[in-house]
């Protein structure tokens, strides 16, 4: 017997029992729906977490230092030339190069106070500003001052920025940095320079260990007293000595472990936590897995009705059967014939639930975004419900699948009746 011959036998077979089909496939339907649904809902989350968190800076910086001669790289500085190679690796935003400076005495309009030193540029990365601004990468000789140092130069911190000052390191500034910085216990040199910011030293954002906090000075001019420092010029300390440190952001987490990588290849010490956003990812695999599961639970349930559906066929279609293999059908013939049945309820199933999905998609979406933006009215407008053609694939065929299964107990079943024994059946 020909499959064409098969397959038009099945259709007309299952067409001779419309309720019953429809039934069948409904219930095939629901469970493909509930299945699909989940595992979009659980695409759309993930999604949506991991693109929120591949925005945190957490996961997108990568902080860079020195290559370690004999482990890691050769022994060489980060200059200006290496910050230069790190800016121009794919998807790189943007660079934070720091330093540290001897201790230094700021003079404001006549007034001094005494603070440890610190440079960076950008001035205001990581910095809270109550006043000024301090974003720039142009600034050569800004400050930011910590806000608790204000009151000794009077007035407010408003006021306070503009206004041009003076640097002065040296032993008469001070002998040595509790920090562990660098000092210089030479003579007193003095730098210009200008207040481009105050910044919140109060609160959570005061030094942990209790200590004064740091003046924040722009990196070319924190280079010029590190330079005066080891008795050179600012270009050649950073020539030699090199950075501190570098922070190097990305634009998108998902890229920062190969910006990681191409860093090292370049001779220096670089750590990410972009095993972090693989940690979230897993989670949500994990969270699929589970959704998926729940939702398969529909499906088992159909397939146990196909089951029972088709043991009732087979009692009923006893003669035919019977008629049949008596006609010379062979064994495998009468099999496929239940097997393809149960493969078109499967597929009408699955085409019906695929369509039942696609609307709880939508409408869930709607519903699931308004309950978010009750909250907070700025979160974007978003499907959360993401069916992917991999999943509706996996949808159909799951539905076939199920529905083969359920059928294949009944198959086997009216393989093995005898042709006499069928004739006989009342």
């Amino acid at each position: 017997m020909r499959f064409l011959d098969i397959l038009g036998l099945a259709r007309d077979n299952l067409a001779r029992t419309k309720l019953r089909t429809a039934l069948t496939a409904t219930g095939i339907a629901i469970g493909t729906a509930a299945v699909i649904t989940l595992l979009a809902f659980g695409n759309g989350i993930q999604a949506l977490a991991v693109g929120q968190a591949a925005t945190f800076s957490a996961v997108t910086s990568v902080v860079v230092g020195p290559g370690k001669a004999g482990g890691g790289g050769a022994g060489h500085p980060i200059t200006p030339a290496s910050v230069d190679q790190f800016r121009g690796l794919a998807h790189v935003n943007h660079t934070v190069v720091t330093l540290s400076t001897p201790p230094v005495k700021i003079t404001v309009d006549g007034a001094s106070a005494v603070a440890p030193g610190a440079a960076r540029t950008p001035i205001g990365d990581s910095a809270t500003l109550v006043a000024g601004s301090g974003a720039g990468t142009a600034d050569t000789d800004g400050l930011l001052v910590p806000q608790s140092m204000v009151s000794k130069f009077g007035g407010s911190a408003g006021s306070l920025v503009g206004k041009p000052a003076t640097l002065t390191i040296g032993a008469g500034v001070c002998c040595n940095d509790p920090r562990g910085g660098i000092v210089y216990a030479g003579p007193q040199r003095t730098f210009p320079a200008h207040v481009a910011g105050v910044y919140d030293d109060t609160g959570a954002n005061a030094p942990r260990d209790g200590s004064v906090s740091n003046l924040v000075m722009a990196a070319p001019l924190g280079a010029q007293l590190d330079g005066t420092a080891s008795s050179t010029t600012a270009d050649a300390y950073l020539n030699d000595v090199g950075y501190e440190s570098v922070v190097v952001q990305t634009d998108d987490a998902r890229a920062t472990a190969a910006v990681a990588s191409s860093i090292k290849s370049l001779g220096f010490q670089a750590a990410s936590r972009a095993d972090l956003l693989a940690r979230i990812d897993l989670f949500f695999n994990i969270i699929r897995a589970g959704l998926g599961m729940i939702g398969g639970i529909a499906l088992v349930v159909a397939a146990i009705g196909i089951a029972n559906t088709l043991v009732m066929t087979v009692l009923e279609r006893t003669r035919e059967i019977g008629i049949m293999k008596a006609l010379g059908a062979e064994p495998g013939a009468v099999r496929m014939i239940f097997l393809v049945e149960t493969a078109l309820v499967g597929l009408i199933g699955g085409l019906l639930g695929l369509a039942l999905s696609a609307l709880a998609g939508v409408v869930g979406n709607v519903v699931f975004i308004r309950i978010v933006q009750s909250q907070n009215p700025d979160f974007p407008f978003t499907n959360v419900f993401v069916m992917t053609p991999v999943l509706v694939a996996f949808g159909v065929a799951l539905a076939i699948v199920v529905s083969l299964l359920g059928g294949a107990l009944p198959s086997r079943r009216a393989v093995r009746l005898q042709p006499l024994d069928a004739l006989r059946y009342e």
